[in-house]
């Protein structure tokens, strides 16, 4: 009697850790809150009490899946390293540490070997049902809608999506990873027919809110995916007649181009990374090795960037409308950053950091070992990798978007390995 308590027991804080994963996975649309980070604390706090309760210590060996890890750790550690040498500490460091939790908490995870495997086929299902209650959010909120046409009323529903939701970043990258998890579904688990039809008529509503949006990387990286996923399982796997969906999809993305007014020629050229990217670049030129420290970066880039004349009137002036201000009423210029991941960490940590964020994205692929789902692996980071290249990290793209995706896919090996 005692012997099969404890086993329940041990099958119960086995779970745990799923909960915080569903939990954190099914939130990922949605601004960065206290759901997701319950979530990932759930899990977090699971895992080391699945770790301990059942010995999940036993057989660990070193393995070439665990360099991602290890590099997770150290882009971690570079923020408190640059810290103890930079000049000035504010609070953009303390918000910065803390968005970087998920580098430390799953390297760790990941060095100690994470024995305790997700079910990666449930993660589509969760990803799906929460794009479709960003639709019926979306819909929802719109049922009063007096908007003359259709364009207004996507410009109304942009706006309250932007309220009640996240940005057209945060909700496009989400949908396009979910999309590259249906089609693993699809192409790769075995199920009923009936199954993978539901699932490709829910990843019709993904499209369509990525396909909708004002967003253009999100919609260039839905093109590559439609292009990218089906011709190569069509390769390998010489189903010749899925080459037509690759047709299809840059049928589709010209029909995007057309009617996206932010891909016209004057948006393109008002685009004010234009401006903005010059004056990252000559801040790294500065302190190229080591950076500027989070809050010295931070600084350099206002003071520089207002002080230039494009900068200012392409940037700082629409900035300043919907800016955040002090008590005093003086602007906060504290949320300026150079809409490039990669240009922000060379500001904060240098060359060194940018290099080991570049690892963090390439070592997953590399020392993959999920073999021929691999493919499906590169494509998310790749969608991660796309909106890094316009945004920095923070509300709009969030760091846990990287560790976590090498966590999910490195997960279904450990399944593998279970079922052997």
């Amino acid at each position: 009697m005692e012997k099969k308590l404890i086993d329940s027991l041990k099958t119960i804080v086995a779970y745990i850790p799923m909960a915080g994963l569903m939990m954190v996975v099914f939130s990922l649309p949605f601004y960065y809150s206290a759901l997701q980070r319950i979530g990932l604390y759930i899990y977090a706090a699971g895992f080391f009490m699945d770790y301990a309760v059942n010995r999940r210590w036993s057989g660990w060996t070193w393995s070439r899946d665990k360099w991602p890890y290890l590099f997770f750790l150290l882009f971690y550690l570079c923020l408190p390293l640059r810290q103890l040498f930079a000049p000035s500490h504010t609070s953009l460091y303390d918000a910065k540490l803390d968005g970087y939790f998920p580098f430390l908490c799953v390297g760790l995870m990941g060095l100690m070997e994470i024995k305790n495997p997700v079910k990666l086929k449930y993660i589509p299902w969760v990803m799906m049902v929460s794009c479709m209650v960003v639709s019926g959010m979306l819909l929802w909120g719109m049922r009063g809608s007096e908007a003359a046409c259709f364009s207004d009323w996507l410009k109304e529903a942009y706006l309250l999506r932007i309220q009640r939701v996240h940005s057209h970043m945060g909700v496009n990258l989400y949908c396009n990873i979910a999309l590259v998890f249906g089609f693993w579904f699809i192409m790769r688990v075995p199920s009923k027919r009936w199954t993978k039809i539901v699932m490709g008529l829910l990843m019709l509503n993904a499209a369509a809110l990525i396909a909708l949006s004002e967003g253009r990387i999100g919609q260039l990286t839905l093109v590559l995916i439609l292009v990218f996923l089906p011709m190569v399982y069509a390769v390998l796997h010489r189903q010749w007649g899925l080459l037509s969906m690759g047709v299809v999809a840059l049928c589709a993305g010209l029909l995007i181009y057309n009617v996206n007014p932010r891909f016209q020629e004057t948006s393109m050229k008002e685009n004010p990374r234009k401006y903005i990217w010059p004056v990252a670049v000559e801040i790294i030129k500065e302190k190229p090795l080591f950076g500027h420290g989070v809050s010295s970066a931070r600084q350099e880039l206002i003071t520089r960037g207002n002080n230039n004349v494009d900068y200012y009137s392409h940037y700082t002036l629409e900035y300043q409308v919907t800016a955040p201000v002090y008590e005093n009423g003086e602007i906060n210029y504290q949320s300026m950053h150079p809409h490039n991941a990669f240009l922000e960490t060379a500001m904060e940590s240098g060359l060194v950091g940018c290099a080991i964020l570049l690892l963090c994205l390439i070592l997953p692929v590399i020392c993959s070992p999920v073999g021929k789902d691999t493919w499906f692996l590169a494509a998310t980071i790749g969608a991660f990798g796309m909106q890094a290249m316009m945004e920095s990290f923070g509300a709009f793209l969030l760091t846990l978007w990287l560790p976590l995706l090498t966590l999910l896919w490195y997960s279904l090996a450990q399944s593998h390995k279970a079922c052997a």
